[in-house]
């Protein structure tokens, strides 16, 4: 189909079906879409004033104006026949009942739905699996999501599956992505509403083992929980990215949603510790010294009675061990005392002296001497000596001028027939790094005055690599392809002079649409030109060139031409996007083929940029008008880029400007 929406017409016919079936359509089914921005309040209440409209109400929407939506069935200026009209399989004009409709503008204060997503908690094992399934309450009807949750458990989260939920099963566009816990979800004409607590998405995972996941908790900051119910386990939060969740109901109205955050539980076995005490065994060795006195004897009658009176001291050591077991589980202690005691007991009796011995200790005293060492450092004085070399004066009858670069020279000139150059050079020596730049110095003779230009070069700098489209007319522009373009000249003085010819220079006319029809065989792709651009210079090609990549605007896949797949690609990129799927339009490992595949896609904004950013984005609004200018070229409508989307004349330097300015 073709359209027309500054006219609001539409038309198109069954040519592309191919089957030699004409479709016949089912009751109620839509003939065509047609979609515009519409104004601000203050805008729509002036136009429904100057229309003689009256401010509408009722318990639904509000404040309204009822704007009429009328058939136009007057002749059609172009044909002959009707502006509505439609044609049988005998191609006969079929009559048409024509209903006229209304399109209401709400005024005032929108009522914005609510809607709230609950994450959820769940309970796992290490080692085993989760479904992650966030769920909605209050859902008034949703058109499309982006819902976005994070978890510091995600490192240990691995083989994600993802799958839309029962809450908007209806919504076919879908996009998932598990490693981020992301997804979105949208149809291009058809609502959901959710029943309370059903799932957005389900989100599966394997869930790291037991150690993996105590390490996880730990750098987290986790602290271990008990339960009757599970026993021990890490509570890891579950939470919704702040602005990163949005929904929009069934009139693309985005809604206010509520977020409750969750949590995931992983439950870890118990663990059990057992500590062993090791007890030094100590061996005791007590000696006990016994000192036997004896007294006088007493004799009375014939009975000899010796009364001896022992007196012992004994030395007692007494060992106390004591251990500290400090345990978090439970404990098994096991404890091994050994004690050995050896105890000699010498023992002197004397019957009637008493000897007493003493013992006399001798203490033997070491003295260490300690011997210092003196070590004597020797330093040796280097003496460096410098060796001075004079340079000779050669005297010469030719005049000559010598430019040396690296050197300092002294230059005394004597006025006869001859000028004689003296050069003196001094050469210093120290110890430092020393960088040597070279350059290259041209000595020409002449014999008279005149200055000549010997040799020239030219010194380029590109800018590339550079990305025009297939219907660019205009030749090739220096100041888009070069940074600079520099003509070096050398003359017979030995000096030289550097001119910048940049806005000098041309390229004969060359434009981009020339160089695409030629363009067969230069790129990896059907619809590309790739090649290098050189500059011209008062008529001379210079060597100085710059690449450039040339393609159809609206050509998302580099197939040459605008077609539905183009629209296809520009969509998944957008959804792919949205769920933070790093995507691309073009595999090919030359960069530069996925920019221009971007900048013919993204339609409006032609960046260069390769990928969404604040240069422009890949939208559903590029897909839109590729469909557009789809249409209009089936229907032999000579689109234009320019038309399709007016605000192409507002990018400065663009083509578009160009021609709203002629």
């Amino acid at each position: 189909m073709a359209f027309n929406l500054t006219e609001m017409h539409a038309g198109g016919t069954d040519k592309d079906n191919g089957d030699g079936e004409i479709p016949v359509a089912e009751d109620g089914a839509v003939l065509g879409y047609l979609g515009y921005d519409v104004a601000d309040e203050a805008t729509v209440i002036a136009a429904a004033e100057a229309m003689g409209l009256t401010l509408q109400t009722d318990a639904e929407h509000g404040s309204y104006y009822s704007f009429p939506l009328l058939w136009d069935d007057s002749a059609n200026g172009v044909n002959g026949g009707l502006k509505c009209e439609a044609l049988d399989a005998n191609k006969e004009q079929k009559e048409i009942d024509l209903v006229d409709g209304a399109i209401n503008i709400v005024v005032g204060e929108i009522d914005v739905q609510e809607v709230t997503w609950t994450a959820g908690e769940y309970w796992t094992e290490a080692g085993g699996s989760v479904t992650v399934s966030p769920y909605v309450t209050g859902d008034p009807g949703t058109k499309g999501f982006v819902i976005d949750l994070e978890t510091g458990l995600i490192a240990q989260l691995t083989n994600g599956e993802g799958a839309i939920g029962s809450a908007y099963s209806a919504l076919n566009t879908v996009m998932i992505n598990p490693e981020a816990l992301k997804a979105t979800a949208s149809a291009a004409d058809a609502s959901a509403k959710a029943a309370d607590n059903s799932a957005l998405v389900d989100l599966t995972y394997t869930v790291g083992d037991a150690e993996s996941i105590k390490a996880l908790a730990e750098s987290l900051g986790l602290t271990l929980q008990h339960d009757d119910e599970h026993g021990d386990y890490y509570a890891f939060p579950l939470t919704f990215k702040a602005d990163e969740n949005e929904a929009v109901d069934a009139n693309e109205v985005e809604m206010t949603v509520n977020t409750v955050d969750g949590v995931i539980n992983v439950v870890v076995p118990a663990e059990t510790t057992t500590t062993e005490t090791t007890t030094t065994t100590t061996e005791t060795e007590t000696t006990t010294t016994t000192t036997t006195t004896t007294e006088a004897v007493t004799t009375e009658t014939t009975t000899e009675t010796t009364t001896t009176e022992t007196t012992t001291e004994t030395t007692t050591t007494e060992t106390t061990t004591e251990t500290t077991t400090e345990t978090t589980t439970e404990t098994t202690t096991e404890t091994t005392t050994e004690t050995t005691t050896e105890t000699t007991t010498e023992t002197t009796t004397t019957t009637t002296e008493t000897t007493t011995t003493t013992t006399e200790t001798t203490t033997t005293t070491t003295e260490t001497t300690t011997t210092t060492t003196e070590t004597t450092t020797t330093t040796t004085e280097t003496t460096t000596t410098t060796t001075e070399t004079t340079t000779t004066t050669t005297e010469t009858t030719t005049e000559t001028t010598t430019e040396t670069t690296t050197t300092t020279t002294e230059t005394t000139t004597t006025t006869t027939e001859t000028t004689t150059t003296t050069t003196e050079t001094t050469t210093t020596t120290t110890e430092a790094s020393t960088e040597t730049q070279t350059s290259t110095t041209t000595t020409v003779t002449t014999t008279s005055g005149e200055v000549k230009v010997v040799s020239s070069e030219i010194v380029v700098v590109a800018k590339e690599p550079n990305f025009y489209f297939s219907v660019d007319d205009r030749e090739f522009k220096a100041a888009d392809l070069f940074e600079s373009i520099v003509l070096v000249e050398y003359l017979s003085d030995t000096t030289s002079t550097a001119t910048d010819i940049t806005d000098k220079v041309d390229f004969n006319g060359l434009t981009p649409e020339a160089l695409f029809a030629d363009r067969a065989g230069t790129s990896d792709y059907e619809g590309v030109y790739k090649g290098y651009v050189s500059a011209y210079y008062n008529g001379e090609q210079l060597d100085a060139k710059s690449l450039v990549y040339i393609g159809v605007k609206g050509d998302a896949n580099l197939s040459g031409v605008v077609e539905i797949a183009d629209a296809t690609a520009v969509l998944t990129y957008y959804a792919k996007f949205g769920a933070s799927l790093n995507p691309t339009l073009i595999n090919n490992a030359d960069p530069n083929y996925e920019t221009l595949a971007f900048f013919l896609a993204d339609v409006d904004t032609e960046s260069t940029a390769g990928a969404n950013s604040d240069a422009g984005n890949l939208l559903i609004n590029d897909a839109t008008n590729i469909l557009t200018y789809y249409a209009q070229y089936g229907a032999s409508l000579n689109p234009q880029w320019q038309v399709i989307i007016p605000s192409l004349a507002d990018i400065a330097g663009s083509l578009w400007a160009d021609k709203a300015g002629a």
